[in-house]
């Protein structure tokens, strides 16, 4: 088990652990295992010991919200744009006395410890969760999982860990918790390996933001580590390897330095036989992110998420604030187009002012540029006020999140125009190149696309979104997360169907693949068979995807 003694496991050298690659990467250290033993003694205490159990409840959630201050701060400077989010979700519930008062009750009226109590309530809480349909709901019981996991660590005062994680630490968990994501951060751990299979949930989206080396699905790997196992962990190929031989370490010494190096004429595009090229751009989620594009020399920002501006109160950046962002963007990515996508609040997503999308499943309710055109249309031009200003510093353009028709983007590129005229009227400058472009995630969008096209000036292909609405799949409900397959043949066609559509209309240099199936070397392949020719991917991915571009073109040339 993994909570047993390192010296009662059994030593075998390069026992391999094959998993899936959530950020690539390679790393040799120390394994140190986060999991907290949830089972407790059902054993009661005496009467005078309840008001010290209180005492000891109540210390242990006042830390919690210490420790989730510390973790804004810490993301502060690092933000993604579910950072907020997931930091608002954690404060909710810890102030949630509802859930404290029936822990409390156990403590008091069972006459139990708070570890037991608490493990009853979570238990309890999850259930209903989990019996929910509604997959926010769900997703919010690992929530629930994950705070208890706090709760109880601090309540057990590390008894029951022997070492605490040090900066060659590697965390390995059955899970993929965002706490545990921000303390890896928070310590500069090396890398995590999970046994869980929610490959694209918000702790995993986290870590890759982080650039921290992931591997998800690593099965069984828990019943054969203990905290202080010798480990590498290959993310690129999604390996790891306990207890490495003095051979793969070396091995893997030189195989992370020849990885760590980047060209400094690293190409981004490749000329292909038939005169076609295959471009590379980056995805970033903060303003920080452009050095990262321009080290790994990509042809631009193919997605900037703007939700990183998104308070934590839910309040949003007023114009001036918003233009000194962008401004800071296009200037740092001297003459490269920047597409800044519009605010994909609502649903699962990070929301302004504290609104959660109604009804039985806010995922399929006002999301993207649904919300705004339903409820948030001053939202919108305000956003789009600002990126029109901030333009005359750099080559922009615009992309509408979460289009599913075309009344869709005629609306959304509607109010672009409106806002550009206003602004012409106040005589204030803005570019007038600056096209709009639309996020293909649903696959009513995806059956559009030449309709679509007529309208919009280019489109972007949301693979993660598009993925777990074509397959009817939460991608952070681990219950299903084995259908977000992006290698399943019918999801393939469905892709294949797509850049067709987008030929004959003529329109195929107008698609990007936006999504981390592009650092699938599986799936990158096809897609490159398929006809896909633009890719925007997050820069820590580049070097690999970089590589299997070059090939291709290499081989393409020669027929």
């Amino acid at each position: 088990m993994s909570n047993a003694p390192h010296h009662l496991l059994p030593v075998q050298e390069d026992l391999e652990f094959h998993g899936t690659t959530i950020c690539p990467g390679i790393v040799i250290g120390h394994a140190y295992v986060v999991d907290i033993d949830m089972s407790w003694s059902g054993e009661p205490i005496a009467a005078d010991q309840v008001e010290t159990e209180l005492r000891r409840y109540a210390n242990a959630v006042a830390t919690a919200k210490d420790r989730l201050v510390a973790h804004v701060r810490n993301a502060h400077g690092h933000s993604l744009p579910e950072v907020k989010a997931i930091l608002d979700i954690h404060h909710a519930m810890l102030d949630d006395d509802s859930f404290h008062e029936r822990v409390r009750k156990l403590i008091a009226d069972r006459r139990m410890t708070a570890e037991w109590s608490l493990h009853e309530v979570t238990v309890s809480v999850m259930a209903q969760f989990n019996a929910m349909r509604d997959p926010y709901f769900q997703a919010r019981g690992e929530d629930v999982r994950d705070m208890a996991h706090q709760l109880i660590s601090l309540l057990t005062g590390g008894k029951r860990k022997a070492t605490s994680p040090g900066k060659d630490s590697i965390f390995v968990s059955r899970h993929l918790h965002t706490s545990d994501a921000f303390n890896l951060q928070r310590i500069h751990g090396l890398a995590f390996v999970s046994e869980s299979r929610a490959l694209t949930s918000h702790a995993a989206i986290l870590l890759k933001g982080f650039g921290v080396p992931t591997i998800g699905n690593a099965q069984t790997l828990l019943s054969h580590v203990c905290s202080g196992t010798r480990m590498i962990v290959d993310g690129t190929e999604a390996l790891a390897i306990l207890n490495p031989s003095a051979k793969s370490i070396a091995d893997y010494q030189a195989k992370a330095r020849t990885a760590d190096t980047v060209p400094k004429r690293a190409k981004s595009t490749f000329l292909l036989g038939d005169g076609q090229r295959i471009t590379l751009q980056a995805n970033i989620e903060h303003p920080d992110q452009v050095q990262a594009m321009l080290a790994e020399h990509l042809q631009g920002i193919g997605l900037f998420r703007t939700e990183f501006l998104v308070g934590q109160n839910g309040s949003i950046p007023p114009e001036e604030e918003q233009i000194r962002i962008y401004r800071q963007v296009l200037e740092a990515a001297h003459g490269k187009r920047v597409v800044i996508r519009t605010f994909d609040l609502g649903g699962d997503k990070p929301q302004s002012l504290g609104e959660r999308c109604s009804g039985r499943n806010p995922s399929l309710g006002l999301r993207g540029i649904r919300r705004h055109l339903a409820e948030q249309k001053s939202e919108l031009r305000t956003q789009l006020r600002a990126i029109l200003r901030a333009s005359v510093a750099g080559k922009t353009a615009i992309l509408f999140p979460m289009i599913t028709t075309v009344d869709d983007v005629v609306a959304a590129c509607n109010q672009a125009d409106e806002v550009g005229e206003e602004l012409t009227a106040a005589h204030i400058p803005f570019s007038r190149d600056v096209p709009c472009g639309a996020m293909i995630e649903t696959p009513a969008a995806a059956l559009a696309l030449p309709e679509i096209l007529q309208h919009a000036s280019f489109v972007s292909i949301g693979t993660n979104d598009l993925l777990q609405y074509f397959m009817a799949a939460d991608r952070d409900n681990e219950l299903v997360a084995h259908y977000n397959n992006p290698a399943n043949p019918a999801f393939l066609r469905f892709m294949k169907h797509i850049i067709q559509d987008a030929r004959h209309v003529g329109r195929e240099r107008d698609v990007t693949v936006c999504g981390e199936v592009s650092a699938d070397p599986e799936i990158l392949a096809h897609l490159l068979k398929m006809g896909f020719r633009t890719f925007s991917l997050a820069p820590h991915s580049a070097t690999r995807v970089r590589q299997l571009c070059d090939t291709f073109a290499k081989r393409r040339r020669k027929t």
